[in-house]
């Protein structure tokens, strides 16, 4: 194992900071579960196969999906409701393809995709056939799902979605009242996506003290 050192701007890492932590509402469990939840969805190891990630409006959902959306674009694919159909699985699906995210769903819109989001995520033998296409192709998907709902979805007591499911709250407060975010906010983390990934690749679980007194030096485990 060697180590090398790479500095980055503090005015970055304060920046990227306050983002999450404004996500988190200033709670730093959330900002820990926000920040892992990022580092796995790039590092591909996720506890669990589908994340459902709630809030009741407002509470930074569609800005944390849109930072992955960013940084993922390649790998994830948000879904209208009613799109999990075998069709528009074998339409939708490609080798790169890791994620799926399903919005503004209710419970009765879920519970019809349970079937597919079983076979899915079990990574069992599909058969795919593209629009147009005469060849039908037989594919191992390792694909995970992101359900973005104002509330926990009700899974009718389905065993399988349950032990597959982690719940990540949303708290933040985006409103005229409260915290409102940088409307410039999406335009600095774009220009410096590449910091941001680092930042989120590097973060490890801090207690408040590590976060505040943390100077702009970066360690990167490297292995030979």
């Amino acid at each position: 194992m060697s180590f090398y050192r790479t500095r980055m701007n503090q005015d970055l890492i304060n920046l990227f900071r306050k983002f999450f932590m404004d996500l988190a509402n200033d709670n730093l469990n959330n900002y820990n579960e926000i920040l892992k939840f990022c580092k796995d969805m790039i590092n591909e190891t996720l506890e669990k196969p589908i994340v459902n990630i709630i809030g009741n409006g407002l509470n930074g959902k569609s800005t944390l999906m849109r930072v992955i959306h960013m940084l993922m674009s390649h790998k994830i694919e948000k879904i209208p409701k009613f799109g999990l159909s075998q069709s528009f699985f074998s339409n939708l699906y490609s080798d790169n393809l890791r994620y799926i995210e399903i919005s503004d769903v209710d419970n009765k819109d879920i519970a019809k995709m349970f079937g597919n989001m079983k076979s899915i995520v079990a990574g069992e033998d599909m058969q795919i056939r593209k629009l147009y296409a005469r060849s039908i192709t037989t594919v191992k998907p390792n694909i995970k799902f992101i359900i973005v709902s104002n509330g926990i979805f009700n899974t009718n007591g389905d065993a399988g979605i349950n032990r597959r499911t982690k719940i990540i709250k949303m708290e933040a407060i985006f409103d005229n009242l409260h915290k409102t975010p940088n409307p410039n906010i999406f335009e600095e983390l774009l220009m410096h996506r590449v910091p941001l990934e680092k930042f989120i690749l590097n973060y490890e679980t801090m207690n408040y003290n590590e976060i505040t007194e943390i100077d702009n030096v970066i360690c990167i485990n490297i292995s030979i």
